[in-house]
């Protein structure tokens, strides 16, 4: 079975998930030299896509974003939604190390260890 895309066109009712990552199908469907536009879940399932299931998404904050993130579950894809924060995570191996604000825009900056107090 030869499937092509005509043209830039994509369907956002179906795809597939390429190492997790959501590839769209074609708006036209090529098969067997026949073409096929439109919502036919049977063409589009025998061209191995699967019907999307879209959420909304959550407000973004001050503290971070929402990314999309795509699983397979019962013959259909299903977005949900996955909060980045915008904010660095500093650990305990991050000592001498703080954020700093310039002109509105923030910084990590390291400190290098002081072994004697200074007054």
């Amino acid at each position: 079975m030869n499937i092509l895309t005509i043209g830039n066109g994509k369907n956002h009712n179906f795809g597939k998930l390429v190492d997790g990552i959501l590839e769209l199908a074609p708006a036209a469907l090529i098969v067997s030299e026949q073409q096929y536009i439109g919502n036919n879940a049977t063409r589009y399932a025998n061209a191995g896509y699967l019907p999307i299931i879209y959420t909304d998404k959550p407000e973004d904050t001050d503290e971070g974003h929402y990314e999309a993130i795509y699983t397979e579950t019962d013959g259909k894809i299903v977005q949900s939604w996955e909060f980045v924060s915008d904010i660095p995570n500093f650990s305990s191996e991050d000592n001498g190390k703080f954020l700093m604000v310039v002109d509105g825009k923030v910084a990590a900056v390291s400190i290098p260890n002081i072994t004697e107090e200074v007054f």
